[in-house]
């Protein structure tokens, strides 16, 4: 579903259930309640421990401007010709699910390479192995996306679980900026758990909106209390 209409829905029902002009919410403020949601639905929920196969809780990313990356930055002097590219901003924010990046796969723009995943810290030994030394690696390190067995590549894909779906759908490292509309950024949850997710958004809303009138109410009685004294 659209980042737009999960947000025209939740705004729809929650004004529906709160009585009260004043009770009208930004858009912002319900997209971050809607990324709470998604949090605790799917990511915190251990009956959900499988999520990661679910191939809707991924975009994909294109990175533009691949650069070499220096090797004292990478470790990987026990390679031999080593050749290690790295894109040139940083990447949005990707969830981590069971301790672990929620990276689906890192390949080539048209599929045709796909990279091995490893570690910063493992990449180093890589070149000692003959049957891993000339395949093609990839790793994040301070949120930047690392490459080995490049050389005239200066692109490259990502399909992940981005903690913040629109900045991800935004993203622009070639240009800095993107003309795209964010409510037409699709909201990156299996469809089935759609009405569960808005459930939660608005419970959390509500109970938002009653604690804050309440923390106001007793304030005024404590004002009205001091000030009769």
């Amino acid at each position: 579903m659209k980042t737009g209409e999960l947000i025209q829905r939740v705004q729809s029902l929650y004004s529906k259930g709160v009585e009260s002009d004043d009770s009208r919410l930004t858009n912002r403020h319900i997209y971050n309640k809607l990324l709470t949601a998604r949090d605790s639905v799917i990511f915190k929920n251990k009956q959900y421990s499988n999520m990661h196969n679910k191939d809707s809780i991924y975009q994909i990313v294109d990175c533009e401007n691949l650069e070499q990356a220096n090797l004292s930055d990478c470790s990987c002097y026990a390679l031999n010709d080593c050749y290690v590219s790295k894109t040139s901003c940083e990447l949005p924010e990707i969830k981590y699910f069971n301790g672990e990046l929620l990276i689906a796969n890192v390949s080539s723009i048209d599929g045709a390479i796909r990279f091995n995943k490893t570690t910063f810290e493992q990449f180093k030994y890589i070149g000692g192995n003959r049957f891993t030394a000339n395949k093609p690696w990839y790793f994040i390190k301070n949120n930047y996306l690392y490459v080995s067995n490049t050389y005239k590549m200066k692109q490259i894909r990502i399909k992940a679980a981005f903690t913040n779906p629109v900045k991800a759908y935004l993203y622009d490292c070639k240009n800095g900026t993107n003309c795209k509309d964010l409510y037409e950024a699709e909201f990156p949850v299996p469809e089935e758990f759609i009405d569960e997710i808005i459930s939660y958004a608005i419970n959390e809303l509500v109970t938002t909106l009653y604690r804050t009138r309440e923390d106001l109410s007793n304030d005024s009685k404590d004002s009205i209390i001091q000030n009769s004294k």
